[in-house]
């Protein structure tokens, strides 16, 4: 059941399962086709179906979106001019001004409405001999109303929703940027104020140890204090060399604006998980998101991309899914070392690796067992 639920839900993104709620004004359209006891009610029953599956489609597919849209726009002016059913522009409008696409597209999307809307009601006035329909004017500019502002209300909430995202998702990266650095400052304190500390000692001995004329005991003191400094020379040099590395947290900063300049969307979830995560296993997972962000922009043509981290009772794991078109495996052309890439590290962690694109869009899923290189002999791929 709850496999179901995901399958028809809507992305968040795009206000959760609340557009289904809108549906419930189909109700006024009912007296249209019901009872079924002609061949036009169902045909009018057909119609809504249609136009339920094609309104919950846009929402949550990439696939065929301006089609899906044309279907709605058709079923609108059929119910229209000869149902009088003018209100359903409203769902149309509202579904291509929530869905991302590029400021120049929804202005083209909104004339081509614009155009559409006006000319069905030229066309009911002359079916009806009557501009207003039967109705009062009041109600005819309310219904207009509605219907020419809802694309540019559905694109304000969209734009406001996204921003909202960005930022709370922006204050995650930055709270785990936060806790990196205390984890970086708690290791300096616990290793090498530790060492420091063992070095003072040590030095002390084997000055009392030369004023005793003990010098083979200074010696060894002095020996043992040289290796502690080496051994804390490798230590800061480790750490510097962290420090270099571009971490996961900027690794999605710089990844979303590439995507935002692509006109894709991105969205993290459990981000504030990977602050415990080892930083081999951070490294990993930023150069997985690199990978799969640069094909994403290059190959999906999707709007929406979604990584998912979470931290399982006996591994690390990742997911990153856009709802572009996918692939089907003979179509990785030979030589590509993108996804081959992306497995290849994967399996130097002893991690599993599944590439599935044959479905909604591309799915990539890695996890890394948490005792990195005894759990496994060798890890596994799968492309599908």
């Amino acid at each position: 059941m709850k496999q179901i639920l995901n399958k028809i839900s809507i992305p968040k993104v795009y206000g959760g399962n609340l557009p289904y709620f809108f549906l419930i004004y189909l109700i006024f359209i009912i007296p249209s086709f019901w009872p079924l006891t002609t061949i036009r009610h169902w045909g009018h029953f057909a119609l809504i179906l249609v136009f339920i599956v094609s309104y919950r489609l846009l929402y949550t597919s990439n696939r065929g979106t301006p089609w899906w849209w044309g279907v709605q726009i058709l079923i609108d002016i059929y119910f229209s001019i000869f149902a009088g059913y003018l209100y359903l522009f409203i769902y149309s409008g509202w579904t291509f001004g929530f869905t991302s696409m590029k400021a120049k597209t929804f202005r083209k999307y909104v004339l081509f409405y614009y155009v559409i809307v006006l000319g069905t009601i030229g066309i009911m006035a002359v079916r009806y001999k009557s501009l207003f329909f039967g109705d009062n004017l009041m109600n005819l500019l309310t219904a207009v109303a509605f219907i020419f502002g809802s694309p540019l209300v559905a694109r304000g909430f969209a734009v406001m929703s996204q921003k909202n995202r960005k930022l709370r998702q922006a204050n995650i990266r930055l709270q785990t940027q936060a806790e990196e650095r205390s984890r970086i400052a708690r290791d300096l304190h616990d290793n090498l104020g530790q060492s420091y500390s063992m070095i003072t000692v040590k030095a002390e001995l084997a000055g009392k140890l030369l004023t005793k004329a003990q010098t083979e005991a200074a010696q060894m003191q002095i020996g043992e204090i040289k290796n502690i400094s080496r051994e804390n020379l490798q230590l800061v040099r480790d750490i510097v060399n962290n420090l270099r590395q571009e971490s996961l947290s900027m690794t999605l900063v710089k990844q979303e604006q590439n995507l935002t300049d692509a006109g894709i969307y991105l969205e993290t979830q459990g981000i504030e998980v990977v602050a415990g995560w080892p930083n081999k296993v951070q490294q990993l997972s930023a150069a997985v998101i690199k990978e799969a962000v640069t094909n994403i922009i290059r190959y999906s043509h999707g709007k929406r991309c979604q990584i998912v981290f979470e931290t399982r009772a006996t591994d690390f794991y990742w997911r990153i899914q856009d709802n572009g078109r996918g692939f089907k495996p003979m179509e990785i052309r030979q030589g590509a070392n993108g996804l081959r890439g992306i497995q290849q590290r994967v399996a130097q962690l002893n991690g599993d690796c599944e590439i599935d694109g044959a479905h909604h869009g591309t799915i990539i899923t890695v996890s890394i067992p948490k005792d990195i290189g005894a759990a496994k002999d060798h890890g596994t791929n799968r492309v599908s």
